[in-house]
């Protein structure tokens, strides 16, 4: 009876751990923040370094890709004397290869009008390849 008690003792154990642990493990790697000694260790000891070192370098690249962009339109809109209303606009106009349209994560940066604030801004979805969530990027295109 009392190896029973104890097996049920180290089974409880064992579900708490994991529900504890559920939200570090689900947890995408963010870039930008700093690291709590939990999640270092969590990275250690899952080897995820490799992992965010990949991520990190795509996210790098995805702002080289914004920084591209921005100079394509740059030219686009003192060549063509107007700005341009989509990002296919400046493929078109041979100032930026298709596949620089693209992000790391294979989706599609995005060129938008902020009507509210007469602005131009790119846009990449980021790793979770969703608009709008904190692992976005954005680059507001600044006319010189």
């Amino acid at each position: 009876m009392r190896i029973y008690w104890i097996v049920i003792g180290i089974g409880a154990l064992v579900v708490i751990a994991l529900v504890a642990a559920k939200p570090f493990l689900q947890r995408k790697a963010r870039v930008y923040d700093d690291d709590s000694p939990v999640g270092q260790v969590v990275e250690k000891t899952l080897g995820l370094s490799k992992v965010r070192e990949h991520e990190r370098a795509k996210y790098h690249s995805a702002e080289v890709g914004l920084k591209r962009i921005d100079d394509a339109i740059q030219i686009f809109a003192i060549r063509e004397e107007k700005i341009p209303m989509t990002l296919e606009s400046v493929v078109g106009a041979r100032l930026l290869a298709s596949e620089d349209s693209i992000d790391p994560w294979n989706q599609p940066y995005r060129l938008e009008i902020d009507h509210e604030k007469g602005k131009l801004v790119l846009r990449c979805s980021g790793g979770d390849c969703v608009l709008g969530t904190d692992d976005d990027l954005e680059r507001e295109v600044k006319f010189r």
